[in-house]
C-alpha cells in the first residue's frame, strides 16, 4: 500500500545542526519520486559555520506555502513541543477545516 501513497516529511529545527535525517529517507525506494524531505529552519543565522540555502521560517508557514488549500486532503502526523503542535493543529483545523480524525501528533518538551 505504501508503494502508492506520496509522503511529505516537513522536519523543522531552529539552527542548521538541528535538521537531521535525509539520509535515512534517501535510503528508501521511491525518494524523491514519493517520499520527500522538507527541511526547514527558524534560525538560520545562529549557528557558525553552517550556510543555509533551505526554506526558513516556521514549520507550519512552509506546510501552508506548499499544500494551500488542499491541506484537507491529506492525513497528518506531527510530533514536537506544545507552541508547534498547537500552531500546526489550529493551522489545520481552524484555517483549512481539515477533520481532527486526519491528525496524529505528539507534544513533548
Amino acid at each position: 500500500m505504501l508503494e502508492t501513497r506520496h509522503l511529505h516529511f516537513f522536519y523543522g529545527g531552529r539552527t542548521p545542526s538541528d535538521i537531521c535525517g535525509e539520509s535515512f529517507l534517501r535510503m528508501l525506494r521511491g525518494y524523491d519520486e514519493r517520499i520527500h524531505f522538507y527541511p526547514v529552519v527558524s534560525l538560520p543565522g545562529e549557528a557558525s559555520g553552517f550556510q543555509w540555502s533551505g526554506e526558513t521560517g516556521f514549520v507550519h508557514d512552509v506546510v501552508r506555502r506548499v499544500f494551500g488549500d488542499t491541506l484537507s486532503n491529506f492525513e497528518f502526523y506531527f510530533a514536537g513541543p506544545p507552541p508547534m503542535t498547537q500552531a500546526l493543529q489550529e493551522m489545520l483545523m481552524i484555517g483549512y477545516c481539515v477533520p481532527f480524525e486526519q491528525l496524529h501528533f505528539d507534544r513533548f518538551f
